[in-house]
């Protein structure tokens, strides 16, 4: 049986600012790598007019993979070594 998060233990990973009210993703998974699976949403306003899921200097428009294993005291999370951007 699932043991419950503990709320007073939450921290903050990642903020993605959404330039919108629609297609802002949200889902969150953990995958059988023990990494984190983030669907962020491309941000909104119809067909993506600024190209966020296109361009790779933008979080938005990607399904994000993150270690939260992998924290330092500078870091809240590593990028894991095979991500391609």
């Amino acid at each position: 049986m699932p043991k419950p998060g503990d709320p007073g233990s939450e921290k903050r990973l990642l903020f993605q600012k959404q330039p919108a009210a629609n297609h802002n993703g949200g889902m969150l998974a953990f995958g059988p790598d023990g990494y984190l699976y983030i669907g962020v949403g491309d941000g909104g306003s119809g067909n993506d007019p600024p190209n966020n899921a296109q361009n790779i200097e933008s979080l938005l428009g990607k399904i994000l993979r993150i270690d939260p294993a992998g924290a330092t005291f500078t870091e809240p999370y590593a990028i894991p070594p095979d991500n391609p951007f």
